[in-house]
C-alpha cells in the first residue's frame, strides 16, 4: 500500500510496490490509494503529491484518471516495459531521466529533477594512448641512474643555494 510521508513543506511523497502476482485485488489497492489521496487533499489542500515505485501491471490510464495524477516516466525501466513510475499531482519536475541502477537490479533507476541546472552532466571517458616501457628500457634507466653520483649533484645544488643567499 502507499505510505505517504511529508518530506518538504507542501510536498507529500509516497512509495508503492505492487508485486507482479499480488495477494490482493488490484482494484482494492486503487480504491485505498484514492482514499489516501483524498485524505491528503483534505489535510493539506495545497500539497503536491509525489507517488513513485514499482507498479508492475497497474494501468497508467487508470492511475491518472482515477486519482488525478500526472504520469512522468516515458521510457522503459525494465526491458521494453515501464514498471518503475513517478506520478505527481502537479508538474514540479522538469527533467526525468532513466539511468542504470547503482545497485544490482534488472530495473533501471528513475531520477527526477525540479530544475535543469540540477542535472549532472553526462560523463564521458577518453582513451589515451601512451608508450609502454619495455623491461629493457626500464633496465637501461636503472643502469643510468646507478651511474649518477648523487653526492656531487647534492653538493652542486647546496653550493648554488649558499652562493645565492
Amino acid at each position: 500500500m502507499a505510505t505517504p510521508h511529508q518530506v518538504l513543506p507542501g510536498c507529500c511523497v509516497g512509495a508503492l510496490y505492487h508485486p507482479p502476482k499480488p495477494l490482493y485485488q488490484p482494484e482494492a489497492l486503487l480504491n485505498q490509494l484514492e482514499l489516501n489521496l483524498e485524505e491528503i487533499g483534505l489535510e493539506c489542500p495545497a500539497a503536491t503529491v509525489v507517488l513513485c515505485g514499482d507498479f508492475n501491471q497497474l494501468s497508467d490510464e487508470i492511475m491518472c484518471e482515477k486519482n488525478g495524477l500526472l504520469f512522468l516516466v516515458k521510457q522503459p525501466t525494465r526491458g521494453q516495459r515501464i514498471l518503475d513510475r513517478i506520478y505527481v499531482s502537479s508538474p514540479i519536475y522538469t527533467v526525468v531521466r532513466i539511468v542504470t541502477s547503482t545497485v544490482r537490479s534488472d530495473h533501471n533507476a528513475v531520477v527526477a529533477y525540479t530544475d535543469q541546472r540540477q542535472c549532472p552532466q553526462v560523463k564521458t571517458s577518453t582513451k589515451r594512448i601512451y608508450r609502454r616501457r619495455t623491461p629493457s628500457q626500464h633496465a637501461s634507466f636503472l643502469q643510468y641512474a646507478a651511474s649518477i653520483d648523487f653526492d656531487i649533484a647534492f653538493f652542486r645544488f647546496r653550493r648554488r643555494r649558499t652562493i645565492s643567499v
